[in-house]
């Protein structure tokens, strides 16, 4: 009887073994090196949004305090940094008996009372609009020290034009007294004192800060982060640009008087975003 001859079983040799490893090792890899390229591009990504995304928010109040900044006392203006005075109420009051200053919250846009964007207190100054005497060109502003905040939610006999319009009011002692008779009305401005400008935080980088600064002279608090990091001072974090009602460019120093509009400039640390505002000035 004869049976089928059977073939020897040929088993995987070392070196295809070796070839093998090899394949799936380089296939490993470069799988490996995509994810991390992948990994890295999501991260950078996610960086740059935030970053965008604070540079975008932090225009947003430096822009605005830039806009309703008030011309005294005079600001200091450079090409990285600015001191001025913001304006945080403005209104319609009057004097009281004993010589203080009531203003009630404007009801809406239309009303006749203050609005206000944050509370007073006895940091900020107040100016009193003077009317203009038959020898002067132009109305004038006396500014007071505020010695004392008090907020109200009474009647004033003495001020009924003030009591029909909302129901809060804010009562300012002001330093020195007005020379108004009690029951007189008058147009009051609350300016608050700033400084922004890009400075070196604690962990090494360069932040968009603001300080608030006592109103005559006097320094200025420590700096409240914003938004960064960003470049440095001296490397373009914020760039401040001015200009005239011609359009043409206001050199540093800066002439207040002549001031129209501001252009302000923000980059990130690594110079990959970049965010800017106009504003044009609605108190000069």
């Amino acid at each position: 009887m004869t049976g089928s001859a059977r073939l020897p079983r040929r088993g995987t040799t070392l070196l295809e073994l070796l070839v093998g490893l090899t394949i799936a090792a380089l296939l490993g890899l470069a799988l490996v090196t995509h994810l991390r390229e992948q990994l890295r591009a999501t991260s950078t990504a996610a960086l740059h949004t935030r970053a965008a995304r604070e540079i975008s928010l932090a225009l947003v109040p430096l822009t605005f305090e830039l806009r309703s900044s008030s011309t005294f006392p005079a600001p200091f203006l450079s090409a990285t940094d600015a001191e001025f005075s913001t304006l945080i109420l403005d209104g319609a009051g009057c004097v009281l008996p004993d010589r203080r200053v009531l203003l009630r919250a404007r009801a809406n846009t239309s009303g006749s009372g203050a609005s206000w964007r944050a509370e007073p207190d006895g940091r900020d100054l107040a100016l009193v609009l003077r009317p203009r005497a038959p020898s002067d060109l132009d109305d004038s502003w006396s500014a007071h020290i505020i010695a004392d905040v008090m907020m109200s939610t009474g009647a004033h006999v003495s001020c009924p034009a003030a009591d029909a319009v909302g129901t809060t009011a804010v009562v300012l002692t002001l330093d020195p007294l007005l020379s108004e008779f009690p029951g007189d009305s008058l147009t009051l401005q609350v300016v608050r004192r700033v400084r922004w400008a890009v400075t070196l935080g604690g962990d090494g980088a360069w932040w968009l800060s603001q300080r608030r600064c006592a109103p005559l002279g006097g320094g200025c608090d420590a700096s409240q982060p914003v938004a960064g990091p960003l470049r440095s001072a001296t490397s373009g974090g914020l760039d401040l640009a001015y200009e005239d009602s011609t359009g043409a460019t206001v050199p540093v120093p800066v002439d207040w008087r002549r001031l129209s509009l501001v252009r302000a400039t923000l980059r990130s640390a690594s110079g990959t975003v970049r965010g800017a505002g106009a504003v044009r000035r609605e108190h000069p």
